[in-house]
């Protein structure tokens, strides 16, 4: 799976995301204040957990409107700029949606995050994927038993 975007230069050192938070299947274009509406409700008990706080549309709306100055290389990838219109137009298509990142893997360590992204699919095979915020919560050495489970995975 080809993933563009920016989600590849953010985690470019993970080499396991773990524990994303799929939203529902949607077969309309929302309203952005639906969809945040919508996403903090689904998310409520990880907001707790991670002691954060709900997402909020001016949130959403400014992580959208400052991508350009956060990722001028990407303005050339399928999606920049139906990734603008979002903010525009305040409505999220059928083919965007809101998740929650909880866990990153990288060479020796586990680290826990509470990231929320914007994920646009752009074809059959790609997506164009936004961080909205960016939170580290912690970190620890990854266990034996994960170093087994993450190379078995791999090797697949």
């Amino acid at each position: 799976m080809k993933v563009h975007g920016i989600l590849a230069l953010t985690f470019a050192l993970a080499i396991t995301a773990y524990a994303v938070g799929q939203p529902p299947e949607r077969k309309d274009e929302i309203s952005l204040h639906s969809a945040v509406e919508e996403f903090n409700q689904r998310e409520a008990k990880n907001y707790i957990d991670a002691s954060q706080k709900l997402l909020t549309e001016n949130e959403l709306i400014a992580a959208i409107r400052r991508m350009p100055e956060t990722a001028r290389a990407q303005s050339g990838q399928p999606g920049f700029d139906a990734m603008l219109k979002i903010a525009e137009s305040e409505i999220l298509p059928r083919n965007a949606y809101l998740t929650t990142l909880r866990g990153v893997y990288t060479e020796t360590h586990y680290c826990e995050v509470f990231d929320i992204q914007l994920t646009l699919v752009t074809g059959k095979d790609s997506h164009l994927t936004l961080p909205i915020r960016q939170v580290t919560i912690s970190s620890r050495k990854i266990r034996p038993e994960e170093r087994r489970e993450l190379t078995q995975n791999s090797q697949h």
